[in-house]
């Protein structure tokens, strides 16, 4: 299994970091248990490859990459400033990525409904707002469950075609997160640095 997860968040003086510094972000949605008890159960069956902690599957919004501290508060600060309602979650199929030649992602794909793409924009705005550079890459939702190195194309075509028709959801969830990410030669380790509630909005 790849990395171990971090539930906790920063206090409000945010992380002490020291002058010159980074660190890795990303913003996300964690699944409702129930969706990641099903999910956890397509990590397994072909040999070979580091399946994703069960505990650390996720739907990433936007990776952010490696920022200074100055740029951390602001990003953890204007995320804030989102309103979006809740979010339901379709998971559905099984795919890899590239499409062609050795895969390198296996990965769970999700609906992509109205609210979900809001949700992404806005985050995306807000990032570029902030100072991230803009994102050219389209938003595919979808959750990682193994990473593939040097494992051929055969190995698994039998298991997109044994999945092919996995569905989970629909899903409601109620926060998105901001998470920082911490690599080590163990695997990733993630930090929930700030959460932000998805509440209906009410009529004026």
């Amino acid at each position: 299994m790849v990395g171990q997860p971090v539930r906790q968040e920063t206090g409000a003086d945010g992380l002490a970091l020291v002058p010159g510094e980074t660190i890795r972000l990303f913003t996300a949605i964690d699944l409702p248990e129930e969706a990641k008890r099903s999910v956890s159960r397509l990590c397994r069956g072909v040999p070979g490859v580091r399946w994703v902690n069960p505990d650390q599957l996720h739907l990433t919004l936007r990776f952010i990459g490696e920022v200074d501290r100055r740029l951390f508060e602001r990003i953890k600060m204007n995320l804030a400033d989102i309103v979006s309602p809740p979010v339901t979650l379709t998971l559905q199929s099984v795919g890899s990525f590239p499409v062609s030649g050795p895969p390198r992602v296996l990965w769970v794909g999700i609906e992509r409904t109205e609210a979900l793409g809001s949700l992404h924009t806005q985050v995306e705005q807000v990032m570029v707002a902030s100072g991230c550079d803009a994102e050219t890459r389209r938003f595919s939702p979808h959750i990682t469950l193994a990473r593939l190195k040097d494992i051929p194309r055969s190995l698994v075509v039998p298991y997109l075609a044994e999945h092919a028709s996995f569905i989970e959801g629909p899903a409601e969830v109620r926060e998105f997160l901001l998470y920082s990410s911490l690599l080590s030669r163990q695997g990733s380790r993630h930090t929930v640095e700030a959460s932000y509630p998805l509440a209906a909005v009410e009529a004026p």
